[in-house]
C-alpha cells in the first residue's frame, strides 16, 4: 500500500492547494483507502458529555459547512441631525439582529448519534444517562440538552457569528455612507448554503439590505466508520494514548479534507498532536499560536507508527 503526504499551501484562506492536489490525483486514477487531516487535537475530560470518569478525544467523520455572508446597505450619509429613514448603520445593525435572533433547527445528526452510542457505557449523570439507553428514540431530547451547553451546542445546530463590520463614520455627528457586515455560518449536517441563504432572506425583511456570499460550501460527506481507515486510525491513536476513549464525531471548524472526497470515501479528521484543553483553547489561532513540544513529538511518533502499520498490513 502506498502512502501520500499532501501539503496544501493555503488551508487558512482559499483551499486551492488541496483542491489542486486532489484533482491531480484523480487525473492520475488514484483512489485512497482513507485520508487523515487535522481535527480534534486535544484530550479532554468526558464531563461535558456526562462521562466525567473518562478522558475522550475525537476522530471526526465529517466537518460542518462554511459560509461567509456579506450584508450591505448603501447610503449617501449626511449630517446626523437629519437621519430620516434611518442610517445605514441602523439598517445593518437591525439586519444582523434579525438573523442572530432566528436560530437554526436543533437536531442530532447520524454522526453525533454514533458519538453518544459510543459514550453510552461511560455516561453516569442524568439526564443523558437515561437518554442514551436508546439514542435514536431520544435524539430530540439529547439534541435539546446539547444546545443548552456551551461546549456541545455547535454539534447540533448551524451556528451564527457576526465577525466584521465596515464603513462606520469617523465622526459622531456624521452619518455613515455605504456599510458592510459579514456573518460567518458553520453549517450543520442537514443545512446547505442554499437553505442558509433562504433562512437569512426570511429573517431580514428590510429591502435596503443586500446580501451575498463571499464564500460558501455545504457540510462534507460522512466518512465510513465500518472500514479499514477508521479502524487503523483509532488503533494507532490508542497505542500512544492508552485509556483514552476515541469517539466518532464531527469537526465544527473547517479543514482541507472535504476536497479529497472525490477520490476517497473515508476522509477522517484527527490530529495526533494532542494538547491539554487549556493549551488548545489559547494556543490555536490565538496570540503566540503554539503546541507543547511533548505534543509535537508524540504526534510525530503516531504518524510514523500509523504509516508503518498501514504499509505492513495491506
Amino acid at each position: 500500500m502506498q502512502s501520500y503526504l499532501a501539503f496544501g499551501d493555503d488551508e487558512e484562506t482559499l483551499n486551492l492547494g488541496a483542491k489542486a492536489i486532489s484533482d491531480h490525483l484523480k487525473a492520475q486514477g488514484v483512489t485512497l483507502e482513507f485520508s487523515l487531516d487535522e481535527g480534534g487535537g486535544k484530550i479532554e475530560p468526558g464531563a461535558a458529555f456526562s462521562a466525567p470518569d473518562i478522558a475522550i478525544a475525537h476522530v471526526d467523520l465529517m466537518e460542518k459547512g462554511y459560509a461567509d455572508r456579506e450584508l450591505s446597505v448603501r447610503s449617501v450619509g449626511g449630517h446626523s441631525s437629519r437621519p430620516y429613514g434611518g442610517t445605514s448603520l441602523e439598517h445593518l445593525a437591525c439586519a444582523i439582529a434579525d438573523i442572530t435572533r432566528k436560530p437554526f433547527p436543533v437536531r442530532l445528526s447520524p454522526v453525533m448519534m454514533g458519538a453518544f452510542e459510543t459514550l453510552a457505557p461511560y455516561i453516569t449523570t442524568e439526564p443523558l444517562k437515561t437518554l442514551v439507553r436508546d439514542v435514536p428514540a431520544n435524539a430530540g431530547a439529547i439534541a435539546a440538552y446539547c444546545f443548552r451547553d456551551r461546549t456541545l451546542f455547535p454539534f447540533v445546530t448551524t451556528t451564527i457569528a457576526p465577525t466584521i463590520i465596515r464603513g462606520s463614520s469617523k465622526a459622531c455627528n456624521v452619518m455613515p455612507q455605504d456599510m458592510q457586515a459579514v456573518i460567518n455560518f458553520r453549517l450543520a449536517d442537514g443545512d446547505t448554503a442554499e437553505s442558509v441563504m433562504a433562512h437569512c432572506r426570511e429573517a431580514v425583511q428590510d429591502p435596503t439590505v443586500e446580501m451575498c456570499y463571499l464564500q460558501a460550501n455545504d457540510p462534507s460527506a460522512t466518512a465510513r466508520r465500518d472500514g479499514y481507515g477508521y479502524r487503523k486510525v483509532v488503533k494507532g491513536m490508542e497505542r500512544y494514548y492508552p485509556g483514552v476513549v476515541f469517539l466518532p464525531s464531527m469537526t465544527v471548524g473547517a479543514t482541507d479534507a472535504h476536497h479529497y472526497e472525490q477520490i476517497c470515501d473515508t476522509c477522517l479528521r484527527c490530529s495526533p498532536f494532542m494538547a491539554e484543553p487549556q493549551e488548545a483553547a489559547t494556543g490555536v489561532h490565538g496570540t503566540n499560536e503554539r503546541i507543547p513540544v511533548r505534543a509535537y513529538l508524540q504526534g510525530i511518533r503516531v504518524f510514523i507508527d500509523l504509516m508503518e502499520h498501514v504499509n505492513l498490513s495491506c
